[in-house]
C-alpha cells in the first residue's frame, strides 16, 4: 500500500469493512514447502491472516501431519 499513514489507514479500514483479508497467503508456495508446522497468531485479525483462514488452508492444501501453532501472547514475557 502506498500513501500517507492516514491514507493507508483509510485503505485498511475499507478492506476490513468489506470483510476482506489484509494479507494474502501464497498457498502454492506453501504446498511446495510442505511445512511440518505453521506458526500464526489468533489474537488480532488486523495484524495477521485470520486463524480460520490458516485452518482452512492447512486442511485443504497441506498434509494431515501439518500442525498449526497459534500464539496468543498477552505480555512481553509470553512473546
Amino acid at each position: 500500500m502506498d500513501g500517507t499513514s492516514g491514507e493507508i489507514d483509510k485503505q485498511i479500514n475499507t478492506i476490513l469493512e468489506n470483510s476482506l483479508s489484509v494479507y494474502k497467503v501464497d498457498v502454492e508456495q506453501l504446498k511446495v514447502l510442505k511445512p511440518d508446522f505453521v506458526i500464526t497468531q489468533s489474537q488480532c485479525e488486523v495484524c495477521a491472516v485470520s486463524f480460520s483462514e490458516v485452518e482452512e488452508i492447512v486442511a485443504n492444501h497441506l498434509s494431515n501431519e501439518t500442525r498449526i501453532i497459534s500464539l496468543q501472547p498477552n505480555s512481553l514475557s509470553e512473546v
